[in-house]
Protein backbone atom coordinates (compact mmCIF):
# COMPACT_ATOMS: atom_id res chain seq x y z
CA UNK A 1 0.00 0.00 0.00
CA UNK A 2 1.13 3.33 -0.86
CA UNK A 3 2.41 5.97 1.72
CA UNK A 4 0.53 9.18 1.52
CA UNK A 5 2.06 11.93 3.54
CA UNK A 6 -0.81 14.17 4.09
CA UNK A 7 0.14 17.14 7.07
CA UNK A 8 3.23 19.28 4.90
CA UNK A 9 3.90 22.61 4.96
CA UNK A 10 6.12 23.99 2.26
CA UNK A 11 6.79 28.09 1.78
CA UNK A 12 7.78 28.43 -2.33
CA UNK A 13 10.84 30.47 -2.91
CA UNK A 14 9.11 33.09 -4.24
CA UNK A 15 7.34 34.10 -1.51
CA UNK A 16 9.89 34.05 1.06
CA UNK A 17 11.55 36.54 -1.31
CA UNK A 18 8.12 38.94 -1.00
CA UNK A 19 8.58 38.40 2.76
CA UNK A 20 11.88 39.65 2.50
CA UNK A 21 10.93 42.77 -0.08
CA UNK A 22 9.95 45.04 2.92
CA UNK A 23 6.02 45.31 1.50
CA UNK A 24 5.60 42.54 4.30
CA UNK A 25 3.85 43.17 8.04
CA UNK A 26 6.20 39.86 8.72
CA UNK A 27 9.83 40.77 9.74
CA UNK A 28 12.62 38.03 8.80
CA UNK A 29 15.75 37.35 10.45
CA UNK A 30 17.57 34.33 10.39
CA UNK A 31 18.74 31.55 12.87
CA UNK A 32 22.07 29.90 13.83
CA UNK A 33 21.83 27.41 10.84
CA UNK A 34 20.96 30.14 8.17
CA UNK A 35 17.34 29.17 8.06
CA UNK A 36 14.71 31.85 7.57
CA UNK A 37 12.93 32.77 10.55
CA UNK A 38 8.87 34.64 9.53
CA UNK A 39 8.39 36.99 12.67
CA UNK A 40 4.68 37.60 12.68
CA UNK A 41 2.23 38.81 15.69
CA UNK A 42 1.97 36.17 18.08
CA UNK A 43 4.73 33.33 16.60
CA UNK A 44 7.63 32.80 14.74
CA UNK A 45 8.20 29.69 12.02
CA UNK A 46 11.99 28.87 11.26
CA UNK A 47 11.98 27.27 7.95
CA UNK A 48 14.27 24.47 7.68
CA UNK A 49 15.31 23.12 4.24
CA UNK A 50 12.70 20.79 3.77
CA UNK A 51 10.08 23.60 4.10
CA UNK A 52 11.84 25.83 1.64
CA UNK A 53 13.80 23.02 -1.07
CA UNK A 54 11.24 21.39 -3.21
CA UNK A 55 14.27 19.18 -4.41
CA UNK A 56 15.26 18.18 -0.80
CA UNK A 57 12.21 17.57 -0.08
CA UNK A 58 11.81 15.19 -2.85
CA UNK A 59 15.24 13.09 -1.86
CA UNK A 60 13.84 13.19 1.65
CA UNK A 61 10.35 11.36 0.67
CA UNK A 62 12.48 8.65 -2.17
CA UNK A 63 14.82 7.87 0.87
CA UNK A 64 11.34 6.98 3.39
CA UNK A 65 9.62 5.59 0.67
CA UNK A 66 6.99 8.17 0.49
CA UNK A 67 4.39 7.40 -2.20
CA UNK A 68 3.02 11.30 -1.76
CA UNK A 69 3.24 14.34 0.04
CA UNK A 70 0.37 16.82 0.13
CA UNK A 71 1.77 20.14 0.22
CA UNK A 72 -0.20 23.14 2.43
CA UNK A 73 0.63 26.85 2.90
CA UNK A 74 0.97 27.04 6.91
CA UNK A 75 1.23 30.12 9.13
CA UNK A 76 1.58 33.19 9.05
CA UNK A 77 -0.61 32.45 5.92
CA UNK A 78 -1.26 35.23 3.42
CA UNK A 79 -4.03 36.98 5.74
CA UNK A 80 -1.60 38.77 8.21
CA UNK A 81 -0.48 41.63 5.18
CA UNK A 82 -2.89 44.02 3.71
CA UNK A 83 -5.94 42.71 1.76
CA UNK A 84 -4.36 43.74 -2.11
CA UNK A 85 -0.76 41.46 -0.68
CA UNK A 86 -2.42 38.83 0.77
CA UNK A 87 -4.46 38.27 -2.55
CA UNK A 88 -1.98 38.71 -4.79
CA UNK A 89 0.28 36.22 -1.96
CA UNK A 90 -2.14 33.46 -2.41
CA UNK A 91 -2.05 33.46 -6.13
CA UNK A 92 1.40 33.50 -5.85
CA UNK A 93 1.96 30.06 -3.68
CA UNK A 94 -1.06 28.59 -5.89
CA UNK A 95 0.96 29.46 -8.85
CA UNK A 96 4.12 27.78 -7.46
CA UNK A 97 2.33 24.73 -5.74
CA UNK A 98 0.41 24.04 -9.14
CA UNK A 99 4.04 23.95 -10.68
CA UNK A 100 5.19 21.65 -8.55
CA UNK A 101 2.73 19.35 -9.37
CA UNK A 102 2.43 19.79 -12.65
CA UNK A 103 6.15 19.18 -12.57
CA UNK A 104 6.44 16.47 -10.10
CA UNK A 105 3.07 14.77 -9.87
CA UNK A 106 5.09 11.30 -9.25
CA UNK A 107 5.30 12.67 -5.75
CA UNK A 108 3.82 15.79 -4.72
CA UNK A 109 -0.23 17.03 -4.64
CA UNK A 110 -1.17 20.45 -3.05
CA UNK A 111 -3.81 22.05 -1.01
CA UNK A 112 -4.70 25.91 -2.26
CA UNK A 113 -4.47 28.94 0.66
CA UNK A 114 -6.45 31.49 0.51
CA UNK A 115 -6.48 35.20 1.44
CA UNK A 116 -8.65 35.15 4.25
CA UNK A 117 -8.72 38.46 5.08
CA UNK A 118 -10.50 38.92 1.68
CA UNK A 119 -13.39 36.96 1.72
CA UNK A 120 -14.54 37.90 -2.31
CA UNK A 121 -11.49 36.88 -3.45
CA UNK A 122 -11.14 33.80 -1.45
CA UNK A 123 -14.53 32.75 -3.11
Amino acid sequence: MPVIDFHNHFYPPDYIEAVRSGRSAIKVTEDAEGNPVLHYPGDYNVLVRGHRDIDFRERVIREHHIAVQVLSFTTPGTHVEAPAIAVDWAAMVNDAFAAIVSDRSEHFTALATLPLNDPAASV
